[in-house]
């Protein structure tokens, strides 16, 4: 059984710690002690008002079984839980055998009381609950022999063990029954031992195992998403492209053919020049505005990777954001045309565009609630099989206590409304799909992100 809980541990959740033997008992064992002290005081009318019917032994069953009762619920109380209780829960059963072929002066079928106590104590799982009661009744059946042999008796009630006779041979008898089922249910007691430790743990993989895949699946789940939204946006920016596209072209040929009407020799020529270079800038920022905001959005597979510059895998995302990076007064110290910028990277494009935008976001709304200079710079190194890019910028870095958790999905440190907590961690399944990794890298005195991608051959 150990074993296949090993290879179950092995085969669905090998990062799950199987759990302390005893823990896994003690909620069973809790329980169990709670049962027994109910089933304790359901002998008290038994013992008070039943059994002593036509014996006139009303007195001493109620006096004795109430003691008993109440010894077991300070017990409950004070020790529940515990392996001596569990002991002593034993002994007051078996106690109640012996009040109960007392109180009828020994017939015998009062001693099947016996008999079926000791599978009940089964519930406890616990072999080493047997060995006490079963002296203890062996004693009490010595005992009551010798009182009933020498006519011994108690304030009056005469102590005998067997209403049909008595004798050691008869003890002995009984007691080598005793013997053997306790022998026998001793070892069923460790059989559902281990049965109930086996079955907890494949609980516990098991809901662990369902965790990790539900886990698993939500992320999916959010990529998905993601990806539709950057799908549906990017169906929009190519209508929005067509659309602009056709005006931008009437304003870049309206501005062609006036810069051709006016004179070259015409005063104030410079002026007008360079108003009509402000039209044909503008259209071109427009132009690469709409064509990087389609390129950014438009879909496709993972598998679909080619060798692009680091120049092409953030000039669209550069572009987009500085209308955002202005407002903030935030500055690149990097220049897309160092040749550092021209080393290949074999990616997926439009994935690690993603990547990008979404550190330059964090990078951006992290940075507005800080005061001073406010900076983003992106560095390059190759190492023997890894593209190292680090990706820094001015921030205060982030908070220990939260490392961890800043590539869960949907975690954010953001206010209420201002982040998903998807952007990280969607970022990291990107590159892990690329053979890759993303990581916070925390020893930088600002806040730094790695991202590694493999080199190819």
């Amino acid at each position: 059984m150990e074993q296949a809980l090993g290879k179950l541990d092995l085969a669905q959740c090998e990062d799950t710690k199987i759990r302390n033997e005893e823990e896994i008992l003690l909620s069973s064992r809790l329980e169990s002690d709670k049962l027994i002290l109910i089933f304790l005081w359901l002998h008290f009318p038994l013992a008070a008002f039943i059994i002593p019917n036509g014996y006139g032994t009303h007195i001493e069953g109620a006096i004795a079984s109430l003691a008993l009762c109440t010894i077991g619920t300070l017990s409950y109380h004070i020790s529940r839980g515990t392996f001596a209780h569990r002991l002593l829960n034993g002994l007051l059963l078996l106690a109640f055998s012996a009040l109960f072929i007392t109180l009828q002066y020994g017939r015998i079928e009062m001693h099947f009381h016996v008999f079926a106590i000791f599978p009940i104590l089964l519930i406890y799982k616990d072999w080493k609950v047997y060995p006490l009661p079963v002296l203890f009744i062996a004693v009490h059946h010595a005992a009551f022999n010798y009182c009933q042999i020498n006519g011994i008796d108690f304030y009056g009630l005469p102590l005998i063990v067997f209403n049909y006779g008595n004798g050691w041979d008869i003890v002995i008898l009984h007691a080598a029954f005793v013997i053997f089922e306790a022998g026998f249910l001793s070892y069923f007691a460790k059989i559902f031992r281990r049965q109930h430790i086996f079955i907890e743990n494949a609980n516990d993989i098991l809901q662990k195992t369902l965790a990790k895949r539900t886990k698993e699946l939500n992320d999916q789940h959010a990529l998905m998403v993601n990806s539709a939204k950057l799908s549906s946006l990017g169906e929009m920016a190519g209508s929005i492209a067509h659309e602009i596209n056709n005006p931008l072209a009437i304003i870049r040929a309206s501005s062609l053919l006036v810069d051709r009407a006016v004179p070259k020799d015409i005063q104030d020529r410079a002026k007008f020049d360079k108003h009509i270079n402000q039209i044909n800038n503008t259209v071109d920022r427009i132009t690469k505005i709409v064509s990087g905001l389609r390129n950014l959005s438009r879909s496709e597979k993972i598998d679909e990777v080619e060798n692009h510059t680091l120049k092409e895998c953030l000039e669209d995302v550069v572009l987009l954001t500085e209308s955002k990076r202005r407002n903030r007064d935030i500055r690149l110290k990097f220049d897309l045309e160092d040749e550092v910028f021209q080393t290949l990277v074999n990616v997926q494009l439009v994935q690690i565009n993603q990547v990008f935008m979404n550190l330059f976001n964090n990078s951006i709304d992290a940075l507005t609630e800080t005061e001073g200079d406010a900076w983003i710079s992106i560095d390059y190194v190759k190492t023997e099989s890894k593209h190292k890019i680090f990706f820094r910028d001015s921030g205060i870095g982030i908070k220990a206590d939260i490392v961890e958790k800043i590539f869960v999905p949907y975690f954010t440190s953001k206010d209420f409304g201002k982040g998903t907590g998807l952007g990280l961690s969607l970022s990291k399944s990107i590159l892990k799909k690329h053979g890759g990794d993303l990581y916070y890298k925390g020893d930088e005195g600002s806040t730094c992100f790695v991202i590694e991608l493999p080199i190819t051959k």
